[in-house]
């Protein structure tokens, strides 16, 4: 007999062409509910005339594999599968990771400073430190300095100065320094409100062309206690910046009670992520499953796997789930594991759900309005990809990309006609959901900046019951923005 619960999953990047399994495959295992992934053979009966009424024969027509991954949303479980359906690159925030490969990413460690390797554009290596950002710093052997520092001055690519660092001639594998933010000298950082185009904040110190900033991105104002936040509760939370100058940072999505603050003898922290938009570089994958409790261990590859949809559902008191749905090349099964394969092992990170880890649900730059409470949000991404089939191949040749289409519904309790107003005039508006780990310091963000209702009409079931709307949107491409989607990721906020 075969268990289910003795499957493993995991899942690495085609680098060398569409099906093509990369040499000594390093695969990541990723956390999954089940898996519907299927290789389909299509057959066609013989139509041959017999006037005994037998069938001729059953002909192979082709093959074709496919199916869905479905997961529990949780911090970073999701980032791969993200990253291949938006068809683009994550855009990191400033790292150096020591690995196997490469464990002089970062070389020593020194009462003042953290000596690691030039920027390499990389997942592990990217982007210069400078004075005033915020770095975690973890992977250490010595716990003194494993913690979050502020990069002193004259930091730069290759050094993060920083004081009463541990001695540390070899960091080892895993260690790592990650900025999260950056934090203004005492009295530097001055909210301003007033609206669009001057609410954000100003400067007279801090550079904010050198925090690794985007128009579009989204940043945390304000850190757990009192010397690194505003004084002014309501000055405190997500915004997403419109745009960044050396000494002015604006925004154009703020908190409800965002005010005006000088921030007094405030080193307040500002916390940064890093973000993912669509675009147009088809990403395919080898797909492994293990079937581990069998006397003789069997696997399974399917490959060309490129992802055609991810379909994010939350609902509320129920887990936050993730399915993407694959269009593949090519299957096989096999007693005999892929050529030098390792493995990555999978984030332990907290299961997300609709009841304690929805940080937000704002709908054209603000809460949802007035009592319209949210009962549920659903978001999918579609790539409307198509198989390419040839002469003298059972299997797909080619897949082909479509149209990128980002839809949603929100259901949500009928409290006013806000809503329902927008539907039936197609008003613009915007959508954007955070999630939460459940201490509340990791958070994955969904922003799709203009959308447009296209269906909802208030329901009524009968007696006893809830007056509901389902509105149903579609999202477009912001003309200032530029884009339709923008997913971002925050390791640690308000820390």
């Amino acid at each position: 007999m075969s268990n289910s619960n003795r499957t493993q999953v995991g899942i690495v990047e085609e680098t060398g062409g569409l099906g093509v399994i990369p040499t000594n495959p390093v695969f990541e295992i990723l956390r999954v509910t089940g898996s519907g992934l299927a290789y389909t053979k299509t057959t066609a009966t013989s139509k041959e005339l017999r006037a005994d009424r037998r069938v001729t024969d059953v002909i192979t027509m082709g093959f074709e594999a496919g199916g869905d991954i479905p997961q529990e949303a949780s911090y970073g479980a999701c980032d791969t599968v993200l990253r291949g359906t938006l068809m683009s690159e994550w855009v990191w925030a400033s790292v150096r990771r020591n690995t196997a490969a490469q464990t002089a990413n970062i070389s020593a460690v020194s009462s003042t400073a953290i000596t690691c390797a030039a920027s390499a554009g990389t997942v592990d290596v990217t982007g210069a430190f400078k004075q005033y950002m915020l770095i975690a710093c973890s992977g250490f052997a010595a716990a003194g300095n494993n913690r979050t520092v502020v990069a002193g001055s004259a930091s730069s690519a290759t050094s993060i100065v920083i004081t009463s660092g541990v001695t540390d001639a070899s960091p080892q594998i895993g260690a790592r320094v990650k900025q999260i933010g950056f934090q203004g000298p005492s009295g530097d950082l001055v909210a301003v409100a007033g609206g669009l185009g001057t609410q954000g904040l100003t400067s007279t110190t801090l550079d904010f062309t050198t925090m690794n900033l985007a128009a579009g991105m989204w940043v945390y104002v304000g850190g757990p206690t009192s010397g690194v936040a505003f004084a002014t509760a309501g000055t405190k939370g997500f915004c997403r910046i419109l745009s960044v100058a050396a000494h002015t940072l604006l925004f154009d999505v703020v908190p409800p009670n965002w005010a005006a603050d000088a921030g007094a003898s405030k080193t307040v922290n500002v916390y940064v992520g890093d973000y993912l938009r669509e675009g147009t570089t088809r990403r395919s994958y080898t797909i492994e499953l293990q079937y581990q409790d069998l006397a003789v261990p069997e696997f399974e590859y399917y490959s060309g796997m490129v992802p055609t949809s991810l379909a994010l559902t939350a609902q509320a008191k129920t887990v936050l789930g993730v399915k993407t749905t694959f269009m593949g090349v090519t299957a096989a099964d096999s007693t005999t594991q892929a050529s030098g394969a390792t493995y990555t092992a999978a984030p332990t990170n907290d299961i997300m759900t609709g009841a304690s880890n929805v940080g937000f649900v704002y709908e054209g730059g603000a809460p949802t309005p007035g009592a319209n409470f949210v009962l549920g949000a659903d978001l999918t991404i579609t790539n409307n990809l198509r198989r390419n089939i040839a002469l003298g191949s059972l299997a797909t040749v080619d897949i082909g990309v479509g149209q990128l289409l980002v839809s949603g519904e929100l259901n949500m309790y009928y409290g006013s006609n806000a809503i329902l107003t927008q539907i039936r005039n197609s008003t613009a508006s915007g959508y954007a959901v955070q999630f939460m780990d459940n201490n509340g310091t990791q958070a994955l963000l969904l922003d799709c900046p203009k959308i447009k209702f296209n269906d909802g009409n208030p329901t009524v079931p009968g007696i006893d019951t809830d007056r509901m709307l389902a509105a149903r949107f579609d999202a477009i491409m912001h003309p200032t923005l530029g884009y339709t989607i923008h997913a971002q990721r925050f390791e640690a906020f308000n820390v």
